[in-house]
């Protein structure tokens, strides 16, 4: 039967020394980093990571890698974390409408590497070889559009910008570890060493798979992030909600028109969210933050944009009392 359960009651668990051994955590790119970082604070003291934490490239570790490094005691007492991101284990080909959306998605939402490692699951699922990409021309091919699930002209756009950026940059397809080439069953079925804890991310996975449904039995499946509608636009109440959250862990206070406005700049992409959030604190410091302050911090963050330094200038700004204060 599967256990379902959120991320904060698996922290609590995890503080209270109860919670579970390993953790396959999916849904949006920005979420799911913190709420890793969360998972290593709990875990590992910051002077112990040198030796008792360590991160992999899912994409490109072998397995063999991986259960190596379970299987090697810590130096320091306590916990080792492996950390693995972007696992390809849980990609299947049935869902590849939805791969081709999300990678569409990453792409408008400014996050060109990931978009880009998200189109190589995607083909490499397709059985896409190094031969076949190398043969596309300087533009996207119809399949490689159909596969994208592209429909319209932004979106034929936004295929037409990534694939230009995935081609100047060279995707290694030799270089990508297969999905299948985990033992995770095994490892699941014989349990992991008393010193580790695995910590999995994936970029997408397919609820109906098996080892899907194996982490999910386990409680150790969470999705991470806001839910999406149809269009897989984010909810006014998750936005409140997530700005909520970014005020908590930063002690501020925000009033509501406040609100309004850092909404209105950044739209529905929490990536955006978050760093208009972190201008504001820069710029507050440790004042309250009112209306007035998103203000300034919007105007000058503005005209620092056009620098490509906005957090450095508005930095220089504050401490050069060009704010008001």
């Amino acid at each position: 039967m599967a256990v379902k359960r959120n991320f904060s009651a698996v922290v609590a668990e995890i503080r209270n020394g109860k919670g579970p051994r390993l953790l396959m955590l999916f849904g949006d790119d920005l979420q799911v980093q913190q709420a890793c970082k969360t998972v290593v604070d709990l875990l590992v003291p910051e002077n112990q990571r040198g030796f008792n934490l360590e991160r992999l490239d899912g994409r490109a570790a072998t397995w063999d890698q991986i259960e190596g490094s379970l299987m090697t005691p810590p130096f320091f007492p306590g916990k080792k974390v492996i950390w693995v991101e972007s696992v390809p284990y849980f990609v299947t080909r049935e869902q590849k409408g939805e791969l081709g959306e999300k990678i569409l998605r990453l792409w408008s939402d400014g996050l060109r590497e990931e978009a880009s490692k998200a189109l190589m699951d995607l083909l490499v699922v397709e059985g896409w070889t190094q031969e076949r990409w190398e043969e596309l021309g300087l533009a996207p091919s119809g399949p490689l559009l159909e596969l994208l699930g592209v429909d319209g002209p932004e979106a034929r756009g936004d295929a037409e910008a990534l694939f230009a950026y995935c081609k100047s940059c060279g995707l290694d397809f030799n270089a990508r570890k297969a999905a299948g080439g985990h033992r995770l069953f095994e490892l699941l079925d014989q349990g992991l060493p008393e010193w580790d804890f695995l910590l999995l991310t994936a970029l997408q996975v397919d609820r109906r798979s098996r080892l899907y449904k194996r982490f999910e039995e386990l409680g150790a499946a969470l999705y991470v992030g806001p839910e999406r509608d149809r269009y897989g636009k984010i909810s006014r109440e998750s936005l409140l909600e997530f700005i909520n959250q970014r005020l908590k862990q930063a002690g501020k206070t925000l009033e509501p028109r406040a609100r309004e406005m850092i909404l209105t700049r950044s739209g529905d992409n929490l990536r955006g969210l978050d760093q208009e959030l972190e201008k504001l604190f820069l710029y507050a410091g440790d004042r309250p933050t009112e209306l007035s302050a998103v203000s300034t911090a919007c105007l000058a963050t503005g005209s620092a944009r056009s620098h490509g330094q906005p957090l450095r200038r508005l930095q220089v700004f504050r401490e050069s009392g060009s704010f008001h204060r």
